[in-house]
């Protein structure tokens, strides 16, 4: 079940031509990948499903959760990070998405404290699109093309 989401969505996304899909919000990361991080968000520990078009689905959540995300979540890799470790979670986004030219966002969803990364630019959509249950907006990375003011 959780796999053929993750393959709908992969559609979606090559349909669309998006990169990569961040999902942060706890309902959608338990849709696709079968885990729920009661707590998360809770004491500011965003678990963070990365979901690219074509690469491995990567689970970005804090080591603590690390051992129940992994009898949990039907993902490939598992990225955990650790409080107060150089710079937590923020440093692992960046190097997944670097390449991505478009990504999609949960735009109603997202926390503030993810949104806040200021190495993702998330402003203005371009345009909206459909996954789920939820309304991902699209940004073009670096202010250059498809409008939406990045960076």
């Amino acid at each position: 079940m959780f796999k053929n989401r993750i393959n709908t969505l992969r559609s979606k996304l090559k349909e669309s031509n998006i990169d990569v899909a961040l999902i942060t919000d706890d309902d959608n990361v338990y849709y696709y990948t079968g885990y729920y991080d009661y707590l998360h968000m809770e004491f500011g520990r965003p678990t963070i499903l990365i979901v690219p078009k074509e690469d491995k689905t990567i689970l970005i959540t804090p080591a603590v959760d690390s051992g129940l995300a992994e009898d949990d979540a039907l993902v490939d890799h598992i990225e955990p990070w650790n409080d107060g470790i150089g710079n937590e979670w923020r440093e692992i986004i960046p190097n997944l998405l670097r390449k991505a030219n478009c990504i999609a966002i949960e735009l109603n969803y997202m926390p503030a404290i993810v949104c806040n990364l200021s190495l993702i630019h998330i402003s203005e959509p371009t345009r909206r699109y459909a996954i789920a249950y939820g309304v991902v907006g699209l940004e073009k990375k670096g202010g250059g093309g498809g409008g939406g003011g990045g960076g």
